[in-house]
C-alpha cells in the first residue's frame, strides 16, 4: 500500500471489498441496503469504523434492467434476530 492505506485497515475491510466487487454482500439482512457493509479496524487505541457501499454500474442494457427490478432493501421484518 506504499504507506497510503493502513495494512491493518485494509486487513478489516479487504473481504469486504472483495465480495463488494463480485457483487455480493457478507451483512445480507444486518443493514437497511444489501448493497452496504460496516466494517472496523481492529487497532483498540484509534479504532476506525469503514461504511463501504457497492455502487452497480450496469454494462449492458440485460444489466440495467435487471439492476431496475432489484430490491436491495431491507426491513425490520425481515431483519437477522440470531
Amino acid at each position: 500500500m506504499n504507506g497510503k492505506f493502513c495494512g491493518e485497515a485494509w486487513d478489516a475491510v479487504s473481504r469486504y471489498v472483495y465480495t463488494a466487487l463480485q457483487g455480493g454482500s457478507i451483512m445480507k439482512g444486518w443493514t437497511n441496503d444489501d448493497r452496504m457493509m460496516i466494517a472496523c479496524c481492529n487497532d483498540g487505541t484509534r479504532p476506525v469504523v469503514f461504511k463501504i457501499e457497492r455502487i452497480d454500474i450496469p454494462e449492458n442494457k440485460d444489466e440495467e434492467e435487471w439492476l431496475a427490478k432489484q430490491n436491495f432493501k431491507n426491513t425490520a421484518d425481515n431483519a437477522y434476530i440470531g
